[in-house]
């Protein structure tokens, strides 16, 4: 949940070669990429929802909403697409039909702060002090917990049973993901900045007071470290690495079960992206508008493109195929 980890069978080798780029209207979320049977679909910051055929990047279609931010990489099951969103009017939560872009439902939100996720025909997503759950073929709600504290939650994680969320109190919550109901709370020593990761049974995160936290799924200490910045988008785990990028320019790789640091690489420039690992490749964008693939074992880098504008989105693979989204409002695909 949230590993960010490449589902892909095929072996990429560095270096890559461009096979095409795409430009749209606007920039990128952190998480805008979703891809599915020889199509990509791309949502971006102008409220603009693109198919594009994955080997040639011409445009399959596209839906256009108009004044609105999406939030989250829109989500496949079946012949549905499923997307958050906030706009000045408030935020949202939309179904359409693949098949001929129609509508099926929408269900308004006050503001949503991080990726919905989708789980056994079911959405999870916050909305202020709520975190939701909705039923994902008709849009009803299913339940809806506010937090003790009344302040807005900012992000959240599943479990097989679970939903660990925080709030800007500081405090962790792990709710029952069927019924809605608070189970445990822990207090943290201060707010958390990143996304939650959660992987065999363990949580990840930043805190503002530049410490990298696991956490059991009793909400137990397994360690802190000191990382001197804090991440503010998600991880990439697989065995025993995770792998983070700090808004003080370094990318971090730990032992996830130790918190002891494997290395560290500075970049000199902000991380705003989400990694994402291949085998022993890891691939991340920078805010130096660099695209990077490195070594996962010491950091070393293999590969690296330069686009024309910052890059805060999460890349994803696809089979051969690999896509990343920049500032310069560019979509590339490399292979």
């Amino acid at each position: 949940m949230r590993q960010n980890i490449s589902m892909s069978l095929d072996s990429l080798n560095p270096p890559f070669d461009k096979v095409w780029d795409f430009e749209t209207d606007a920039g990128f979320p952190i998480y805008s990429l979703t891809a599915s049977d020889y199509a990509l679909f791309a949502a971006n910051l102008n409220g603009d929802l693109y198919a594009l055929n994955i080997e040639s990047g011409k445009k399959a279609g596209n839906i256009s909403s108009g004044s609105i931010e999406y939030i989250s990489s829109p989500v496949l099951t079946d012949d549905r697409i499923f997307f958050s969103f906030n706009s000045l009017s408030g935020g949202g939560l939309t179904c359409y039909s693949i098949r001929d872009g129609e509508k099926l439902w929408n269900r308004n939100l006050f503001r949503t702060t991080s990726p919905m996720l989708f789980i056994e025909n079911s959405i999870i997503t916050n909305d202020g002090v709520y975190l939701k759950k909705f039923n994902s073929s008709d849009g009803k709600l299913i339940w809806q917990i506010k937090t003790p504290s009344s302040l807005n939650l900012h992000t959240f994680v599943l479990s097989d049973s679970s939903v660990f969320s925080d709030d800007d109190s500081g405090m962790l919550y792990k709710i029952n993901l069927s019924d809605g109901k608070i189970m445990q709370s822990f207090k943290l020593t201060a707010q958390i900045t990143s996304d939650i990761a959660y992987f065999k049974g363990k949580l990840y995160f930043t805190l503002n007071n530049e410490k990298f936290i696991c956490l059991n799924n009793n909400l137990e200490m397994i360690f802190s470290s000191d990382i001197v910045s804090y991440c503010s988008a998600g991880f990439s785990v697989r065995d025993s690495v995770i792998l983070f990028g700090c808004v003080n320019g370094n990318l971090y790789c730990f032992n996830n079960n130790t918190g002891d640091i494997l290395w560290q690489k500075s970049f000199g420039s902000t991380f705003r992206a989400s990694p994402l690992i291949h085998n022993n490749l890891a691939f991340i964008g920078c805010y130096d508008k660099n695209f990077y693939c490195l070594n996962l074992s010491n950091g070393d880098i293999f590969w690296t493109f330069a686009t024309d504008g910052r890059i805060r989105s999460t890349p994803l693979i696809w089979g051969k195929y690999i896509f990343i989204s920049s500032d310069d409002r560019k979509i590339y695909c490399f292979k």
